[in-house]
């Protein structure tokens, strides 16, 4: 329907700024229906969105689109072409960047507001453990509840430096209810039950005691948290790198271990031995992330803390990195591919039956695919890509490599003036691309009310990378085929909603997300030296067939040379004249005896058969 609505649109509010305007609606409708077709007919990027159906010209405004994540396509390609019938599917962005930006709150001021002023924290005594006084413990259950309330943002805003950390040892009144931010280590992890009165009460069933040193000084302290990182023990010794950001309760002085800081934080930070926990990402949010599902805003923190962690790696480090881990999984498969091997060779004796024979087709099965799984990543120098949709937990925070090509590729805008800060930049890239499989899957739909279930090979997938920048020179939009490898750190494996439709509802996917800091485009311009190279093979190219046809020529020149003289000899030997079709009757040759061809060419008494020349 071209752009004639949205033409006619802005030509109305203009003219209706002009009250004095002489012309009539009618020549104005007409003159913008005019200004529509020539726009259309003469300039080629109009034309081509004068052509394309709405759901196609949405792709190109990738640049106005100031939201979050979007949907990929509704389903790959098929084998032999791109996604360039792809329809674009309904943008549900659920990041907090969308959200209005409000100014953030104290974290004293929020809890003031649930009836958890200063006077409250005066019950915390500095004589004796917080735990065993039943006032002081449903005080803290009331701090940890309410402290869903405040967001990461405010405590981040509000808190105060480690080097506050000897103040507190020495005049702890003046920081109650005051929010610290340190680092440390952590030593153990207690879990603590919740009395049954208790836990219906304040919706927690038990919190976590943890033991801490804070600073480069390694000041004792406590913190009380509802959530800890899920793969740290619980109950044993630890030494592990971790970070709070948390409320300052009180001094306990009379410690068999000394005097510690207690504070009271929604969570534990954790900073593995790790590549992810050296460039400073807290670990403990993998744990917020839930694979299958579309984004969620608890996601938000984890999102933008990967992305940041990726931008304080150095140009090139995460492709270096993947690679390094390829070469060791490389290794690894090769070896258990030997151990199949020897198995097969054990379980194939001719003296082997019954259950075994089981037991062999299935080591055969495991064999096939460790080559293939080993193949795959020698060919491409990627990880094999099945294992990221069947057991996306393996991944959350692993760095991964793929090869494919990119169809899709819009800017995302960022609002939220805290993430732009903490990021640098207020935008980064979502590439969408199709990686091809290490074999064959088999999809399998499950049946509904209006159809069956259905199976359907495949060996491509989609995936979703989100980039900090783009190579120069990389083009945007939508219908690209861009080949590209990306090394990146395994988000989730996210379910989107695609454009069509199933059961009256928009039919959903998933696919994995991986986020670093650039793609690597494999598509280069030849060099000044490679072209030049290319016209000199095309000049000798040239010069080869000119040489060709001249033999030729002077070959066949020979031969006709050497052919009169042996006619003329001939033929003088014989008195005739010679055979030039000129004088075939005076040499007295008779043709009255050949019979007429039939028609279609062929034989007399057969009938023609199909190509030659009728059909049959």
């Amino acid at each position: 329907m071209c752009l004639w609505p949205t033409i006619h649109k802005n030509q109305s509010q203009g003219v209706s700024m002009r009250a004095n305007n002489p012309i009539t609606p009618v020549f104005r409708s007409a003159m913008g229906l005019l200004a529509t077709i020539s726009l259309c007919t003469f300039h080629p990027q109009m034309s081509d969105r004068c052509s394309a159906s709405p759901s196609e010209q949405l792709p190109a405004q990738a640049e106005a689109n100031r939201h979050s994540l979007q949907s990929p396509t509704s389903e790959p390609p098929n084998a032999t072409g791109t996604p360039t019938d792809q329809k674009l599917p309904i943008n549900t962005g659920v990041l907090t960047s969308e959200k209005e930006v409000v100014p953030p709150a104290k974290p004293k001021d929020v809890l003031g507001d649930f009836g958890i002023d200063l006077a409250s924290f005066g019950k915390f005594k500095e004589d004796g453990p917080l735990l065993a006084s039943p006032v002081q413990r449903e005080l803290l259950l009331r701090i940890l509840m309410r402290q869903r309330n405040i967001a990461p943002k405010s405590m981040s805003h509000w808190a105060k430096g480690s080097e506050r950390l000897k103040e507190l040892m020495t005049s702890p009144d003046s920081f109650r209810c005051e929010v610290l931010k340190a680092s440390g280590q952590v030593t153990k992890i207690e879990t603590i039950p919740i009395s049954p009165d208790l836990r219906d009460r304040f919706g927690m069933a038990q919190i976590y005691r943890c033991t801490l040193r804070l600073g480069s000084e390694q000041i004792p302290a406590i913190l009380y948290t509802r959530t800890v990182p899920s793969t740290l023990p619980r109950d044993k010794p630890l030494d592990e790198r971790i970070g709070m950001t948390g409320i300052f309760l009180k001094r306990e002085t009379s410690m068999p271990d000394g005097v510690n800081l207690v504070f009271a934080a929604d969570r534990l930070a954790w900073y593995p031995d790790s590549f992810l926990g050296d460039l400073g990402m807290d670990c403990s949010l993998l744990d917020t992330i839930q694979n299958g599902e579309p984004l969620r805003a608890g996601e938000n923190e984890a999102f933008y803390e990967i992305l940041l962690a990726a931008k304080k790696a150095g140009t090139g480090e995460l492709a270096r990195h993947a690679y390094n881990n390829l070469v060791f999984k490389v290794r690894e498969w090769a070896e258990e591919k030997k151990e199949l091997e020897t198995q097969i060779q054990q379980l194939s004796t001719p003296d082997r039956d019954g259950p075994d024979k089981d037991v062999l087709a299935k080591v055969q099965l495991a064999q096939r695919l460790a080559a293939a799984r080993l193949n795959y990543t020698k060919n491409n120098a990627a990880n094999t890509f099945v294992p990221l949709v069947e057991t996306p937990t393996d991944f959350n925070g692993k760095l991964v490599m793929l090869r494919g090509t990119a169809y899709r590729i819009v800017k995302v805008r960022i609002t939220d003036p805290e993430i732009i800060g903490r990021l640098g930049q207020d935008y980064y890239y979502q590439v969408d691309m199709l990686v091809n499989l290490e074999h064959k899957v088999k999809l399998v739909t499950a049946a509904s009310p209006d159809g069956p279930a259905t199976e359907k090979m495949i060996w491509r997938h989609p995936t979703t990378f989100c980039a900090l920048s783009l190579p120069e020179g990389m083009p945007t939009g939508n219908k690209l085929s861009e080949p590209i490898r990306v090394a990146g750190f395994y988000f989730k494996n996210w379910r989107y909603e695609t454009s069509e439709m199933k059961d009256g509802y928009a039919a959903r996917r998933t696919a994995p997300m991986l986020i670093g800091q650039e793609p690597v485009w494999d598509t280069r311009e030849p060099s000044g030296l490679s072209s030049y190279a290319g016209m000199i093979a095309g000049g000798l190219f040239i010069v080869a067939l000119i040489g060709i046809w001249a033999g030729v020529w002077w070959t066949n020149r020979s031969d006709n040379v050497r052919n009169k003289a042996v006619r003329a000899k001939v033929f003088g030997a014989r008195k005739e004249s010679p055979l030039d079709g000129a004088n075939l009757e005076a040499a007295g040759y008779d043709f009255s005896h050949i019979e007429p061809l039939e028609p279609h060419h062929g034989l007399r008494g057969e009938e023609p058969t199909a190509g030659d020349g009728e059909p049959a």
